[in-house]
């Protein structure tokens, strides 16, 4: 009889991914900012990419209400 050897798990079985969009390619970041853009320019509001709390549009970019990010 042979000893038994316990074999380890690999540590990541597969690669790390991001949240999928877009036909199931992975969301970049400049796709993300996109998205915000696009929402300030049509109703001047969009979903803060740090905090996904309000962002507003301001005279020189926009600001989060809640975290206080500023885009430019």
């Amino acid at each position: 009889m042979s000893p038994a050897v316990a074999q380890r798990p690999p540590l990541f079985r597969e690669p790390f991914r991001t949240p999928r969009s877009d036909g199931g390619r992975p969301t970049t970041i400049g796709q993300k900012l996109d998205r915000v853009w696009e929402g300030l320019a049509v109703v001047g509001v969009a979903e803060c990419p740090l905090c996904q709390e309000r962002m507003t549009a301001t005279a020189t970019g926009a600001k989060c209400e809640s975290c206080g990010a500023r885009l430019s």
